[in-house]
């Protein structure tokens, strides 16, 4: 039985990584393993909303340098380094 999630994720203007975690989310919940299921969804939005972020524009009551060191920061978490 097709989810309404699952039409939603294929329908949805988002990342192929944040798709797959969040195909593989739906396996979990299907397969009852919902403390994984919920670690999948919970990274896959987390994806979503990087990306959004890293597309927008400047909010306009955001300092331009405090925005270019906050896209940085993002860009280099998800190339793998950490910046902390």
């Amino acid at each position: 039985m097709k989810l309404k999630i699952e039409g939603w994720i294929e329908v949805g203007l988002f990342p192929d990584n944040a798709k797959h975690l969040l195909r593989n989310a739906v396996l979990c919940y299907k397969a009852d393993a919902f403390n994984e299921g919920l670690l999948m969804s919970y990274l896959g939005f987390l994806v979503i909303i990087k990306n959004r972020i890293m597309t927008a524009n400047k909010p306009g009551l955001f300092i331009q340098q405090n925005w270019d060191k906050l896209l940085r920061r993002l860009h280099m978490r998800i190339n793998g380094f950490s910046t902390y």
